[in-house]
């Protein structure tokens, strides 16, 4: 099943597939014109909002930004990485555990169901937490809750990580959205949508579908959800029911309260990475800001997207002004067009305040950024040379579609295969690529 929408994390990114068109036409948009269009917007803009409201979404944001700045000391000002081989083995083992982090907290996990196995037919026969793996005080490796299940008269495997829980949480809000307008909720494939549902009717059967939404939400406020998840789905099943959502809220509020002081030192230390005024650290300083003013509308309304549902039930439109109070991210609309055309897809932000040309630009090159450095990572923390990445298309850029620029136009075969290069051109005005390598680069005058 091809997903008819998809959300790009740290880079705030939602993309609408061809077979959702919304806003094909850029001069006459045709927007959300039912409650399930609707719903299956808001299941992205959730990712978004978790993103950006969320202690595990604050730091994965923080540790790619802390990779990103590991990564300028293999550049010399130049178009290319020269890789880690002259960097100390702290920073390579520093690199090793942030991007485990990442990696463990962005995966799809074991499934060996058959993605045809309906939910009804599904039995959850045993679980375990494999708990997380700790390096000098920092999570490395999220744990996971290890499942065996029963379908068919035959035994398969089940991990939930985050993955599985944020699309599972983001799955029963859609479901929500659409009922609340009035709208059968549309199927979803067991894995990954169901798979939290699953583990609740063997953990706490005695759990409504909104307790459960609960249990995950209060989980994302831990750098460790998946054992959160577990230990709150137990506790939940001992409590009489109305009891658990004001211990649930109680529950977020004293985490959000005890990792306060931490999280603004967080916000300080990466803010302090970005000390000029351009557009990419303006962004990121943004983006901290939100973060910060939405743990603080979190710790009055914990579960917030349930007054955010009911809202926008009554009337759609109140969505814009929501978007206006949580932030709004970056939308891609692909198109039936040549996708070897400069444009042949079209990319959107949403008119906020705070949303000037300079800060737009710059939350373009952050993802660039991301996008180069994410190449050349290993799972060892080592860094390759850019000469030494395999040729893929992994490498495209991630504008590649939507960018008109000059250099897109008359040098497409860069922007495809080797888009680091668009720094070295000279007619790469207007470039989120050659802007990041420009920024990724350390500063001259430095050390």
């Amino acid at each position: 099943m091809a997903a008819i929408a998809t959300y790009l994390p740290e880079s705030q990114i939602i993309t609408l597939s061809k077979d959702f068109p919304a806003l094909e036409d850029p001069q006459n948009p045709a927007g959300f014109t039912n409650p399930i269009q609707f719903s299956f917007f808001f299941h992205e803009w959730i990712h978004f909002l978790h993103n950006i409201s969320t202690i595990n979404g604050f730091s994965l944001f923080c540790t790619q930004l802390i990779l990103w700045n590991n990564f300028r000391w293999t550049m010399e000002n130049q178009d290319f990485s020269l890789g880690s081989s002259h960097i100390k083995q702290e920073l390579i083992e520093n690199n090793k555990n942030h991007f485990s982090f990442i990696i463990s907290n962005r995966k799809r996990n074991t499934c060996t169901l058959p993605s045809t196995a309906k939910c009804k037919d599904i039995y959850f026969d045993a679980y375990e937490i494999e708990l997380f793996k700790c390096i000098d005080g920092q999570v490395t490796n999220t744990s996971l809750i290890k499942c065996k299940l029963s379908y068919n008269n035959n035994s398969y495997d089940l991990d939930i990580g985050l993955l599985e829980i944020l699309e599972s949480v983001a799955y029963m809000l859609e479901s929500k959205c659409a009922e609340e307008m009035n709208a059968t909720p549309q199927e979803s494939p067991f894995y990954p949508y169901h798979t939290v549902n699953g583990l609740a009717k063997k953990v706490a059967p005695s759990l409504t579908g909104d307790d459960l939404i609960c249990c995950m939400l209060a989980s994302l406020q831990s750098n460790d959800s998946p054992r959160a998840l577990l230990n709150l789905l137990i506790e939940m099943e001992s409590l009489e029911a109305d009891f658990r959502y004001e211990k649930l809220v109680l529950h977020v509020k004293k985490q959000l309260s005890e990792l306060e002081n931490r999280s603004n030192l967080s916000i300080n230390q990466i803010t302090n990475l970005f000390p000029v005024n351009e557009p990419m650290g303006n962004f990121v300083k943004l983006t901290l800001r939100r973060i910060k003013n939405n743990l603080g509308f979190r710790t009055q309304d914990p579960f917030l997207e349930f007054n955010i549902i009911k809202k926008i039930a009554k009337n759609p439109l109140e969505m814009n002004d929501i978007i206006r109070k949580f932030g709004g991210c970056t939308i891609i609309q692909k198109r039936n067009n040549d996708p070897e055309s400069p444009e042949c897809d079209v990319m959107y932000d949403f008119e906020l305040p705070e949303n000037d040309e300079s800060i737009l630009f710059g939350s373009k090159k952050l993802n660039a950024c991301f996008h180069f450095i994410l190449l050349h990572y290993r799972p060892s923390g080592e860094i390759l040379k850019t000469e030494d990445l395999p040729s893929s298309s992994r490498n495209r850029c991630p504008f590649y579609t939507v960018c008109g620029a000059s250099l897109r136009v008359s040098n497409s075969e860069i922007c495809n295969l080797t888009p680091w290069k668009s720094m070295s051109c000279t007619s790469n005005e207007g470039c989120y690529y050659a802007a990041a390598m420009i920024g990724t680069n350390p500063p001259i005058n430095s050390d």
